[in-house]
């Protein structure tokens, strides 16, 4: 949240942004919190100065509604603000590990270079992945995963680059965009339709409503990639994890 102010509040932004969590147990779970120091706070984003502001003696309108003559050019500007928030979130990042020590990245991979099969995850399952990938480590698979920590702008390139040694991307959605997919596995697709040579790319909905997300759920999502590598074609795009066939 400190992060997304001082990235909000850069002239060279100016844009909102939401900073997602995701439920059910994270969300209703105590645990303790390492909250920084206020004066180190205050150091890092100190208070706001708008550039634009209510002024009497400088009437101007907020919030007017566009027009076609100025609403596309509208857009424009906001497209070439977020486009610019990649380079203040790299700023800021580096920014906030040196004044708390705490490191953050758009992307943060995990044994991932010399993986076959890259997992890719957003949100509290990420630990779990981790968990999952040295616990198939010590089998002799090489499986790795990665999180997403920003989602816009999206981080497109650095996936790219990650992945592109990859024989599997393996994209994890805690979401569902019916009659299509997982949101971040259309992300994730659309990077490569450029590219000569790519991965294969599954997508596996997991999770929903705060359900649990097990180790014993990557391991049949590894297989199911390595599954994917031996006939050389990706089946079934999207899949479902973790089913209770009872409810259907």
């Amino acid at each position: 949240m400190i992060i997304a102010f001082k990235v909000c509040e850069d002239k060279r932004v100016l844009l909102p942004a939401t900073v997602g969590i995701d439920a059910f147990v994270l969300t209703h779970t105590i645990e303790a919190v390492d909250v920084p120091d206020q004066k180190l706070v205050d150091e890092f984003l100190p208070k706001y100065k708008p550039e634009l502001y209510l002024d009497p003696s400088k009437p101007m309108t907020f919030g007017s509604f566009g027009t076609p003559e100025f609403y596309q050019e509208f857009k424009y500007a906001q497209t070439k603000a977020i486009e610019k928030a990649s380079e203040v979130i790299d700023e800021v990042f580096a920014e906030f590990k040196e004044k708390f020590g705490r490191e953050y990245k758009k992307i943060t991979p995990y044994k991932c270079e010399d993986a076959d099969v890259i997992i890719l995850t957003m949100g509290s399952m990420s630990g779990t992945a981790r968990a999952a990938v040295n616990k198939m480590r010590e089998e002799g698979k090489k499986i790795g995963c990665c999180k997403l920590t920003v989602y816009r702008p999206f981080p497109g390139k650095e996936i790219v680059d990650l992945t592109k040694n990859a024989r599997v991307i393996a994209v994890l959605d805690r979401d569902i965009s019916p009659g299509f997919g997982g949101a971040l596995y259309g992300e994730v697709a659309a990077q490569f339709i450029n590219e000569s040579k790519h991965p294969l790319i599954t997508n596996y909905i997991i999770g929903l409503g705060g359900r649990d997300v097990l180790i014993e759920d990557f391991e049949e999502i590894y297989d199911k990639s390595i599954d994917a590598v031996k006939k050389g074609r990706v089946e079934k795009p999207v899949e479902w994890i973790h089913l209770n066939k009872e409810v259907l």
